[in-house]
């Protein structure tokens, strides 16, 4: 189903079972992918989908390049809740250490008050 633009993109987050993000070119923060993260959804994603987020591959989301690994990887999310909670719990705990809005704020506070 295209949509096309949607207001908030949330409630569409909210009801998937896999986040996937196959961007094959792109630049800067992908806010999107931080966003699934804070609402605890598993991630597969490629590495240029990740591009400025410090998030390891296994450990935080999925991240493949390869089409095929790529497909698997959304196949094992779907059929592996031992995967997807692990994902999940260590994403959004990333999501908290170092993405939350007082850490965003800092940091601007630093960039713009030099």
């Amino acid at each position: 189903k295209v949509t096309g633009f949607v207001d908030d993109i949330s409630e569409f987050i909210l009801n998937c079972s896999v986040y996937v993000s196959p961007l094959v070119s792109g630049a800067g923060l992908k806010n999107k992918i931080l966003e699934a993260m804070a609402l605890k959804k598993p991630i597969v994603s490629t590495s240029i989908s990740l591009d400025g987020i410090n998030v390891v591959n296994d450990i935080h989301v999925l991240c493949k390049d390869d089409p095929r690994e790529f497909a698997e990887s959304v196949c094992l999310l779907f059929s592996n809740e031992k995967i997807r909670s692990k994902l999940v719990k260590n994403a959004y705990q990333l999501i908290i250490s170092e993405y939350s809005w007082s850490d965003i704020y800092s940091l601007y506070n630093k960039v713009l008050f030099k």
